[in-house]
């Protein structure tokens, strides 16, 4: 069950891989937005949240507008979509930058890591507050592909040595009784005590 849940989770994350280095090469000629739209309706006022995940040069985005709207102005807004995705010219990092508002406006930059926070208060009482993380786009690639890599990795160094050779080092341990390699130290299941004795009197092996 523990190796059939690894293998979905790895699949998973190799197609994570895929589209975020196809999302990465493209976002140099095209700039894509994502859009999904949660609204609920009160007696005055309507509360509708935009999430946006957009693409910029080397860079990804996602969004969060919270916004709370008198009802009258949400009248053009009752046949939005629950989501919906656009694709337009190539833009810029600077695309993604928070619009000015009141509070604190950028929160953490590092390393192309940003946290924006604006808000925005109407005269007739609606509000909105939108909160915005950048990052480059090569962070994601590398968080999907670890993974993979990693079981790979582990694969290939299993694979490397033959039967009764050292999972380490690649030692001749046939004839070995310790289970013990004697160059890296490393112990081998397939020599270990107690399946070496129980292999002597023909018994199951049950370390």
């Amino acid at each position: 069950m523990k190796r059939r849940l690894l293998n979905i989770l790895t699949a998973l994350s190799l197609l994570l891989f895929v589209a975020s280095v196809t999302m990465w090469v493209r976002s140099y000629c095209r700039s894509d937005t994502l859009f999904l739209t949660r609204r609920s309706e009160g007696e005055t006022f309507t509360d509708v949240t935009f999430w946006t995940l957009d693409t910029a040069r080397g860079s990804f985005a996602v969004r969060r507008d919270s916004n709370h709207i008198p009802r009258m102005r949400t009248l053009g807004m009752l046949n939005v979509r629950p989501w919906k995705w656009e694709a337009h010219g190539a833009t810029d990092r600077s695309y993604l930058a928070s619009p000015t508002g009141r509070g604190p406006g950028r929160l953490f930059w590092r390393a192309g890591f940003e946290l924006h926070r604006a808000r925005f208060d109407g005269a007739d009482g609606g509000r909105s507050v939108q909160w915005r993380l950048t990052w480059p786009a090569w962070a994601t690639v590398l968080l999907t592909a670890a993974m993979p890599a990693v079981r790979m990795w582990r694969r290939l160094r299993r694979g490397r040595f033959g039967p009764g050779h050292c999972r380490g080092c690649g030692y001749d341990l046939r004839g070995n009784e310790s289970g013990v390699c004697p160059e890296c130290g490393q112990r081998s299941e397939a020599q270990s005590p107690p399946c070496h004795a129980a292999a002597e009197r023909g018994e199951p092996c049950e370390p």
